[in-house]
């Protein structure tokens, strides 16, 4: 989750069964879903807000069997992690072109 267009955004995430690739803004005092079209399902990617845009990257898509997340636990799953770069200006997603990272999930990122 990170701030934009004076709203909060969320984006993806896990309800438990399905990976999502929904996006949400908070307004302070009401949730809106809104219909667009951006990245792929995923969890655990890195937000933060930069500016007036929040910029989402990596992520998880949980479609190894077992998930990603049981790597702590030993396993060896093959989930699509990724290296993308996605920023949000309070409207809509667009994917950036920028070299960067390796991929990775569950990494922490900061405003600045």
């Amino acid at each position: 989750m990170a701030a934009a267009g004076g709203k909060l955004v969320l984006f993806g995430g896990h309800d438990g069964a399905h990976y999502l690739n929904d996006t949400w803004t908070w307004n302070g005092s009401a949730w809106s879903q809104q219909n667009v079209a951006g990245p792929s399902k995923r969890e655990i990617a890195a937000m933060a807000t930069l500016g007036d845009k929040a910029v989402l990257f990596g992520g998880d898509d949980g479609t190894s069997s077992p998930p990603a997340d049981t790597l702590f636990g030993g396993t060896n799953g093959h989930s699509q992690v990724y290296d993308d770069t996605w920023t949000w200006n309070g409207t809509s997603w667009k994917q950036e072109s920028a070299t960067g990272p390796s991929v990775r999930f569950s990494a922490p990122m900061t405003s600045l």
